[in-house]
């Protein structure tokens, strides 16, 4: 580690470990973004429901929400009451996000003020269908925790093994260290873990 070609490694898992965080606190956003989503939808088919339009609905039923739904919610309303219509206000606010969701939310309002109809309805089963998806991803999440397990294990597993090593027989890795060749093979074998790392992961992400 005392020579120059520890700085590029460094910068590479330092990079890999923020990208990582980044994705980490992305996701947690977004699962609670569809967490809190049903509750709302059912707060504004309440209010629809009595008389209320859509968007006196979607105003009211946003008082009631936490963050970090309140959040999009509250700057949706300042657009709308900047000039812009509902719709286009959500769709312009959630599309950081990437919620298929809120896509089909400004749709349903969207055809809801320009051409009439129950919305309150589509809300309702839009809701109902939320609900019934997060239960189903929850017993799909329980079902293949082992397999997640399974692929941590093995991305770790020969960082684990070469830290123990390293530190039960120093003179066996040192010439790894000292030599040109050495330093090579620390940079493929890096390569190589990145890459098994990266498989793993997709494949953890795609269960």
């Amino acid at each position: 580690l005392g020579t120059a070609w520890a700085v590029p490694v460094l910068l590479v898992v330092y990079l890999v470990l923020a990208w990582l965080w980044l994705r980490s606190r992305i996701d947690k956003q977004r699962k609670q973004l569809i967490r809190q989503l049903p509750d709302f939808l059912d707060a504004m088919v309440r209010l629809a429901s009595i008389g209320n339009s859509l968007p006196m609905a979607f105003q009211t039923a946003a008082l009631s929400v936490q963050m970090p739904l309140r959040a999009v919610l509250d700057r949706t309303m300042l657009s709308v009451r900047s000039g812009q219509e509902l719709d286009y206000a959500l769709q312009l606010v959630a599309r950081p996000y990437r919620l298929e969701a809120m896509d089909l939310l400004h749709v349903v309002l969207g055809t809801a003020v320009r051409m009439g109809g129950r919305a309150d309805h589509i809300l309702q089963r839009m809701s109902d269908f939320m609900r019934d998806l997060a239960h189903a991803q929850q017993e799909l999440h329980a079902i293949t925790a082992e397999t997640r397990m399974s692929a941590w294990v093995l991305g770790l597993l020969p960082v684990i093994v070469s830290v123990l090593m390293t530190l039960l027989n120093p003179a066996f890795f040192g010439p790894m260290f000292s030599h040109a060749l050495g330093h090579r093979i620390l940079l493929a074998a890096l390569a190589l873990e990145l890459l098994g790392g990266f498989l793993l992961y997709r494949l953890a992400r795609s269960l």
